[in-house]
């Protein structure tokens, strides 16, 4: 567990912004992530990969001004049970960015489709995208039609999501991955279960074309669904 005490030489250490390149914490508090949060307002031009982990059920939101805003050099984001609803903004400068891993997200933290989709737009390197909400809960209030044009990510290979089926829905409607070979989602139950465009989007990757087979595993509370008897990764 990250504490407080740890915290403090974690920020000494990021004082000398323009030489931190990894930034890694696998565990924090609530206390220290607030300690954390309030301290890291500049912006860190070298750096490179970054995780931040938490397990608390209820921790500080992630500002706006969190890391000045921006990381123009990163190729690694991990963030896990902590909520950044201003990620969309913060990630439109990361352009080099090749995995992206928002996992167990709060519903504090929800990021809409549409939101997710412009962002990701920005991220032309984008190899690895994993996607998980911690509640049902966080769901579009309505699915959006199906629009005109598709972002394409040119680069992805990897997609993993957890959450509610009409967002992955309204998600994938929107997005095209002629490269994608690895797909693994998990829905949360739910009384309805509707998914006519994940048969579309599945369609519209090249490499899938071949596919004659996938594994549904039905659980007490979700729905997993894969192209390999491996167990999801968000």
């Amino acid at each position: 567990m990250v504490d407080e005490k740890s915290v403090e030489n974690v920020i000494a250490a990021v004082e000398r912004h323009d030489r931190v390149s990894h930034i890694s914490i696998n565990n924090i508090n609530g206390s220290a992530l607030e300690q954390l949060a309030a301290a890291m307002q500049q912006p860190l031009p070298t750096l490179n990969d970054f995780r931040l982990e938490s397990w608390n059920e209820s921790v500080a939101v992630l500002p706006e001004t969190f890391l000045g805003g921006s990381a123009p050099h990163l190729e690694m984001f991990i963030l896990r049970g902590i909520p950044f609803p201003t990620f969309p903004k913060f990630i439109l400068s990361s352009t080099h960015i090749h995995y992206l891993f928002l996992a167990n997200i709060p519903h504090s933290g929800y990021i809409s489709p549409n939101a997710m989709v412009a962002c990701l737009a920005a991220l032309p390197n984008l190899e690895v995208l994993s996607i998980g909400f911690q509640s049902p809960l966080s769901r579009p209030s309505q699915i959006s039609p199906p629009p005109r044009t598709r972002i394409v990510l040119p680069a992805l290979t990897r997609l993993s999501f957890w959450g509610v089926s009409e967002y992955f829905e309204d998600f994938v409607a929107q997005i095209d991955t002629p490269l994608l070979n690895d797909l693994d989602i998990t829905f949360f139950m739910d009384f309805i279960f509707e998914i006519p465009r994940l048969r579309h989007f599945v369609g519209r990757a090249e490499r899938f074309k071949p596919l004659d087979q996938a594994v549904m595993v039905f659980k007490d509370r979700a729905i997993w669904i894969s192209d390999s008897d491996r167990p999801p990764s968000v």
